[in-house]
């Protein structure tokens, strides 16, 4: 296989929307109090916005040999809260990170998470986050063999 990472275009929609349908339904799967049904959980509008927004890069992986996309990730550049409180500072937000189901164990998200780290170094970014489901035991493993570590936790109370 070979691969090419670079930033989505226009045309990429068809392929991200699948790829955003499969991680949507591990959503659904697991949290149905949640996360509802939706074929189509990416809109197209959606996809565009984020192409053309500058605080946001969508990053996509392709096979060239098939010629289709089989990673995305969708980052935010974002910095601190502007109170004295905080430090200065500018860091990645990951929103989506996915690898085709059929595609994984073959290092491409480690790839495709590399390529966000240079990305970060370019635009002087401090660090890279993001959220993760507790429910995801793979996902977790993934970001903390490459270096990620916890620093909070969001705690809910089901009260019904």
């Amino acid at each position: 296989m070979t691969i090419t990472i670079r930033f989505a275009h226009h045309d990429d929609y068809n392929d991200v929307s699948n790829l955003v349908r499969q991680i949507h339904q591990l959503h659904v799967t697991a949290r149905p109090d949640i996360y509802s049904p939706d074929p189509n959980p990416m809109d197209s509008d959606y996809f565009l916005k984020l192409l053309e927004e500058d605080r946001f890069q969508v990053i996509v992986v392709e096979d060239k040999e098939v010629g289709k996309i089989i990673a995305y990730s969708v980052i935010r550049m974002d910095a601190s809260p502007h109170r004295p409180i905080f430090t200065s500072r500018k860091y990645i937000f990951i929103d989506d990170f996915c690898v085709d189901e059929n595609e994984r164990g073959q290092g491409i998200g480690k790839e495709l998470f590399n390529f966000i780290i240079s990305y970060g170094k370019e635009i002087s970014a401090t660090c890279i986050e993001l959220s993760v489901s507790e429910f995801n035991k793979e996902a977790i493993a993934f970001y903390e063999n490459l270096g990620m570590q916890t620093r909070s936790r969001k705690l809910e109370l089901n009260i019904e």
